[in-house]
């Protein structure tokens, strides 16, 4: 594409399949509303590794899996293994929480592990949710580790003084 087309495409915020020196990648990786694509690729992951792993835990456990706060921690156990994934694969790394506070996670607090996990206890069902099975709903605070988007160019790059 032209340079004028590339800088069209990203005032609109649209990606761009190209070439840089023969490798092959999605330029400036944004999506409608700013957001990074890897953000989004990194979250449907999760969401889905989160999933298959809980119900991993329901399916081969060899009893039943209690309605107390014993068994709301196999589920968290769960949710941990998949977010100490994303800290093994890249995805999630230590850093300050910016997000809504939950739990114990006040907003500004520092995530050591990349990641937090909470449920309320059990004790604080509804009857209905009681009725029904349902479990606390577990809410997971994840930090991204951010990947580098560019670097610096030779416009960029401070003046270096050199003595020959």
């Amino acid at each position: 594409i032209t340079a004028t087309e590339f800088s069209k495409a990203k005032r609109l915020g649209i990606n761009v399949y190209t070439y840089f020196d023969d490798v092959a990648m999605i330029a400036e990786g944004t999506v409608m509303g700013g957001k990074f694509a890897d953000e989004i690729v990194i979250l449907d992951w999760f969401t889905d590794a989160v999933q298959k792993e809980v119900f991993a835990r329901l399916y081969k456990s060899p009893t039943k899996i209690p309605l107390t706060d014993k068994g709301q921690a196999v589920l968290i156990a769960a949710v941990e293994k998949v977010c100490l994934e994303g800290v093994n694969n890249g995805a999630f790394a230590p850093g300050q929480w910016t997000g809504d506070s939950f739990g114990n996670l006040t907003t500004g607090d520092y995530l050591e592990k990349g990641y937090y996990v909470w449920a309320a206890p059990m004790d604080t069902l509804s009857d209905s949710d009681r009725e029904q099975r349902r479990a606390t709903p577990i809410q997971t605070a994840v930090k991204f580790a951010i990947a580098l988007a560019s670097g610096p160019t030779a416009d960029a790059l401070s003046p270096v003084a050199c003595a020959l």
